[in-house]
């Protein structure tokens, strides 16, 4: 038979056994702790692994995706052709004109005031429509 004393100490295990479950849960548990342990072990090892394997990946994904950075590359300097072809249409016209407009000795065509009108009738020749 149990006596008080043993009686009493079970009771001190038992209270003590909840109170260590009560605080292990509200502090997030052995879970938790394990799985901060387990962060702090690894993370040096995941860093390491990591900063091998992005250079390692890069270089696949390149080689993998290499025809289409070529095809991006073909469209990107056609547009850049393009774009530098009008810059030197637009840079010939400015100059054009600025040797027009200073052998003519000709005002700018801006300050010429517009007129708008309503044609009613047909060319009076055949080589000129109205």
């Amino acid at each position: 038979m149990a006596t008080a004393r043993t009686r009493r100490s079970a009771l001190v295990a038992l209270v003590a056994a909840a109170s260590l479950v009560t605080v292990m849960v509200a502090s997030g548990g052995v879970v938790g702790g394990i799985r901060s342990t387990g962060r702090i072990i690894v993370s040096p090892f995941s860093w390491a692994i990591n900063a091998i394997a992005h250079p390692v990946a890069d270089v696949f994904a390149g080689a993998a995706n290499y025809s289409d950075v070529v095809t991006q590359n073909r469209v990107l300097r056609a547009e850049l052709g393009r774009a530098r072809q009008d810059a030197a249409q637009q840079t010939a016209l400015t100059n054009e004109l600025a040797a027009i407009t200073a052998t003519l000795h000709l005002s700018f065509v801006g300050s010429i005031n517009g007129v708008v009108a309503q044609v009613t009738s047909n060319s009076p020749t055949n080589f000129a429509a109205t």
